[in-house]
């Protein structure tokens, strides 16, 4: 099934249920497919309100095919960034006037914003979970050996970040081919998700599973009994929020980290392209929402 945009729907009737600018307030957004049951409008809608930033947050499905038409609208009404999902990660691309170098590198945009004329792509999935790591571990991930299982979007994104903050990183996936090609995208070292056991035992401070494995079933990549606790395991899964991998690491001792937190330190990035030095950065404030949004 295709999501459909009406080429005659202007985004602001498609992001926010309105023809008219809400007067005073920084429009913002989500676009991707399927999003119903996202929850990112009423995140951001919460935090904004919370910390008092002015600033409306829609979202809209949206397909590939519509995507040119949507962004000249957006850039003709004054909407300030979007937020990009999947499948339009890539699909964006054409449509943009500039790349930043994250996105450029890592081939794939989550953040756009409109400025001085331009619709200009970032990424900062990448950025999002090293801070989270960082957080976690309570250091820097500077000669680290993180161990990224899948070779996707999001993996490219961490795996580039992680290398440009000096981190040893190693790719595995089911398709060794495409753990090469990835690898030898950001200076990594890759094999074949089967020799998972063989890369850790040689050493493994972080573990990151980047595939929807977690979302899609009950099993992990990882079997539980190759973990050892000294190892930081995270899943970037953020529903649910405690994946079978992370109940496995749990049970062996390790620390985990949660999806969620990629997430908010990703979310808090974006803040900061799409509003500069209006934005308001309250990562306490953005936590409870995310954390109300999971009990709803």
């Amino acid at each position: 099934m295709n999501p459909q945009v009406s080429t005659k729907s202007t985004p602001l009737s498609a992001l926010y249920n309105t023809e008219t600018p809400p007067a005073g307030l920084d429009l913002l957004g989500l676009i991707g497919y399927p999003l119903d049951n996202s929850p990112s409008d009423t995140i951001h809608n919460t935090y904004c309100q919370t910390v008092g930033m002015p600033a409306l947050y829609g979202k809209t499905n949206l397909s590939a095919n519509d995507l040119g038409n949507f962004l000249n609208q957006s850039k003709a009404v004054g909407i300030k960034g979007l937020s990009v999902t999947m499948p339009l990660k890539e699909a964006i691309l054409p449509y943009l006037d500039t790349l930043s170098p994250e996105a450029e590198a890592i081939g794939a945009v989550n953040t756009v914003l409109f400025q001085d004329s331009k619709i200009i792509g970032h990424n900062t999935d990448g950025v999002g979970a090293i801070r989270a790591i960082e957080q976690a571990l309570g250091e820097p991930v500077s000669n680290k050996r993180i161990v990224i299982v899948g070779a996707g979007g999001a993996a490219k994104a961490i795996a580039w970040e992680a290398t440009q903050q000096k981190a040893q990183v190693f790719i595995l996936n089911r398709t060794k081919e495409k753990a090469r090609l990835l690898a030898e995208k950001v200076g990594a070292s890759y094999d074949s998700l089967i020799k998972a056991s063989a890369v850790l035992n040689e050493g493994c401070d972080v573990l990151i599973q980047t595939t929807p494995i977690g979302m899609l079933s009950n099993h992990s990549l990882i079997p539980p009994v190759i973990l050892k606790p000294t190892m930081l395991v995270f899943d970037i899964i953020t529903k649910p929020a405690t994946t079978e991998l992370l109940k496995g690491a749990q049970e062996q001792g390790c620390k985990v980290l949660h999806g969620q937190e990629m997430w908010i330190h990703q979310a808090l990035e974006q803040y900061k392209l799409w509003l500069g030095e209006a934005a308001i950065i309250d990562e306490s404030t953005l936590r409870t929402a995310v954390n109300q949004s999971a009990k709803q």
